[in-house]
């Protein structure tokens, strides 16, 4: 339980807010998946996921990317 941690995802435009809970060893890839079952009208779009102004490996696990409990991923759809 201890590992546990919520990340915040944000739309640029703010219309979008959702918290997702997952763990640091999670790839940022299975948290957008969980974000997509929500938001699944966003899977038709080109997103890019930014976290301190710099792009998100989605490959790379969530500690890899310097993410950490509370921190918000911006959303920029194109």
């Amino acid at each position: 339980m201890n590992d546990i941690m919520v990340i915040h995802f944000l739309s640029k435009d703010q219309n979008i807010k959702y918290d997702i809970r997952c763990l640091a060893d999670n790839t940022i890839a299975e948290v957008e998946e969980k974000f997509y079952q929500y938001y699944n009208k966003l899977r038709n779009t080109n997103n890019i996921l930014l976290f301190g102004n710099k792009i998100i490996l989605r490959f790379k696990k969530v500690r890899e990317n310097n993410i950490h409990n509370g921190d918000t991923i911006l959303i920029k759809s194109q």
